[in-house]
C-alpha cells in the first residue's frame, strides 16, 4: 500500500528496478537494487520523472521515450 507524499529534490529514494526496452524480449538490468537522490541527474530524465510520481510502497511501469532517455544518440 502506498504511503506518504510524493518524493522532492534531496530527498533519496531506494528501489528495485528492471530496466527493457520497449521492444526488447529480454531486460538491460534485471532485478537491480538503486538508490537516487531526486534531483541530482543521476538516471535519465524520464525514469526520474517517473519516480517523482511513487508514493513509498507504490509500484509502477514507467515507460518514457528516448527524448527523456538517452535521445538518438544512444548511451555512451
Amino acid at each position: 500500500v502506498a504511503t506518504g507524499n510524493l518524493p522532492t529534490n534531496g530527498q533519496r529514494v531506494n528501489l528495485r528496478y528492471t530496466g527493457r526496452l520497449i521492444r526488447a524480449t529480454r531486460p538491460f538490468n534485471d532485478n537491480l537494487p538503486l538508490d537516487v537522490t531526486i534531483g541530482q541527474n543521476q538516471v535519465v530524465r524520464g525514469f526520474e520523472e517517473g519516480l517523482r510520481r511513487l508514493k513509498v510502497g507504490e509500484k509502477a511501469t514507467v515507460i518514457f521515450p528516448s527524448s527523456l532517455g538517452y535521445g538518438p544518440e544512444g548511451s555512451r
